[in-house]
């Protein structure tokens, strides 16, 4: 019962400075690190801990069965995604690529939804026209729908 109470009050702090509901924040030590969601979302309760005197592994397991996360969601994803494309980062764009075709099975959320955003989205790493990705690193960003046009 009180997780349900705890998950939804936006009142942990994070990395940003804003305080987030659990179901949004993110354990740093235990996040994929290379995403700058995780980052950006990651509990900071350094301050917290050390006013309080408490045991932090006390705290982070009641944490995690309150709903902090270890692992991306599918919305998650799609929200990296469109950070990558704001951000032009192709090299984050391989990473999260990769951990997508790793833990495809693994991750939570509405699937369907996301892959449709994750198709339309211009997030996929891709060379120029023309040169073999075997040969030629990923310069650009493209949507799935422009690489495999139907």
């Amino acid at each position: 019962r009180l997780a349900e109470k705890l998950s939804d009050l936006e009142w942990l702090p994070t990395a940003s400075g804003t305080p987030l509901a659990l179901s949004k924040v993110f354990d740093p030590t235990k996040s994929p690190q290379a995403f700058s969601i995780v980052k950006q979302r990651g509990a900071n309760i350094d301050e917290i801990l050390k006013d309080m005197r408490l045991d932090p592994k006390t705290i982070w397991r009641v944490l995690h069965q309150c709903g902090v996360k270890h692992e991306l969601t599918w919305e998650d994803a799609v929200d990296e995604a469109e950070s990558i494309l704001a951000g032009d980062d192709v090299d984050r764009a391989t990473i999260l690529l990769a951990h997508l075709s790793t833990k495809v099975s693994s991750l939570t959320g509405d699937k369907n939804s996301a892959l449709e955003k994750l198709r339309k989205t211009a997030w996929i790493p891709a060379t120029k026209p023309g040169v073999e990705p075997q040969t030629e690193k990923a310069i650009q960003l493209m949507a799935l729908t422009d690489v495999f046009p139907q």
